[in-house]
């Protein structure tokens, strides 16, 4: 007695049932020997499959291993990407820091180069007054003319108009 595997391989096999159909035609032996033909039949596929997929799982392995140490590569490399990064990173940071000190520097130097002439105009414009009433001394020109000097030096005490002396 043949059997097709397509009867043991439904979702709605029963195999007491199977059993009790198959007693209408045939006795226990004469069943349980066409299992058994089922059975080896079975079998040897099974091992074609397995012989067949071990060459395929054999070259997975081996796909899976070398793809393995090429990751591991690329992760070396990307590490060591971070570590230069970082380096960057760092050196930029200094040269920032750096470039924000000297620009301080320049700040704090304008500052007091502002100052220097502010002083400077203040002594210039006071030598000027000080020629000034010598030149007009006790003479008629002599009040007009301190009036003249008070006025360059106020302007010189607050070049800017906030009211500070250099």
């Amino acid at each position: 007695m043949s059997y097709s595997l397509d009867t043991f391989v439904s979702d709605d096999f029963q195999p007491t049932a199977f059993i009790r159909s198959q007693r209408e035609y045939a006795d226990l032996e004469a069943i349980a020997r066409g299992l058994d033909d089922v059975m080896a039949s079975l079998q040897s596929d099974l091992v074609d499959l397995i012989h067949r997929d071990f060459d395929s799982f054999m070259r997975l392995t081996s796909d899976l291993k070398s793809t393995h140490y090429e990751v591991d590569a690329v992760q070396g490399r990307v590490a060591n990407a971070r570590e230069l990064i970082q380096v960057l990173r760092d050196a930029i940071a200094r040269k920032v820091a750096a470039v924000e000190a000297m620009h301080a520097q320049d700040v704090a130097l304008g500052e007091r180069r502002r100052a220097l002439h502010a002083r400077l105009a203040f002594l210039l414009g006071l030598e000027r007054a000080e020629r000034l009433l010598s030149a007009a001394g006790d003479g008629p020109q002599g009040p007009r003319a301190l009036g003249r000097v008070a006025d360059t030096i106020h302007r010189l005490e607050h070049p800017l108009g906030h009211g500070e002396t250099p």
